[in-house]
């Protein structure tokens, strides 16, 4: 869509353009108009590529990556753990749970909603949970 725009723009809109504007059958003398005038040339140009979406949401990515990377890594080994009770995968866990929430919970207090959003995205896509 994007692209037909522009092509539209550049075949019919960067050249002169001019408009008649009036009667335009033919009649007696008088009463026939025709108006006339030329309009300015203007040049239409694409957004450049990092635009504030894309150049936001890489900053985001660059600040979150880390994390979800060692969530990612928790969460391969968690699921290749294999446990003899159920009793014993529970205690891992919740000493698991306790470590990971000793190390990053001050840091992770400081992002922001969209942050967290980021992050649970890139974790969904990687585990395909």
């Amino acid at each position: 869509m994007r692209n037909s725009l522009i092509l539209f723009g550049l075949l019919f809109c960067s050249a002169i353009a001019e408009a008649q504007i009036g009667n335009i059958f033919k009649g007696d003398e008088e009463s026939d108009t025709i108006f006339y005038f030329a309009l300015d040339t203007f040049n239409l140009t694409a957004r450049p590529y990092h635009n504030y979406n894309y150049t936001r949401y890489t900053n985001m990515v660059n600040r979150v990556y880390p994390y979800a990377d060692t969530a990612i890594q928790t969460l391969r080994k968690l699921e290749a753990m294999q446990f003899d009770k159920k009793k014993n995968e529970k205690k891992y866990k919740k000493t698991l749970e306790d470590s990971l929430r000793n190390s990053f919970e001050e840091t992770l207090k400081g992002l922001t909603r969209s942050q967290g959003a980021v992050m649970i995205e890139i974790i969904e896509r990687t585990v395909e949970l």
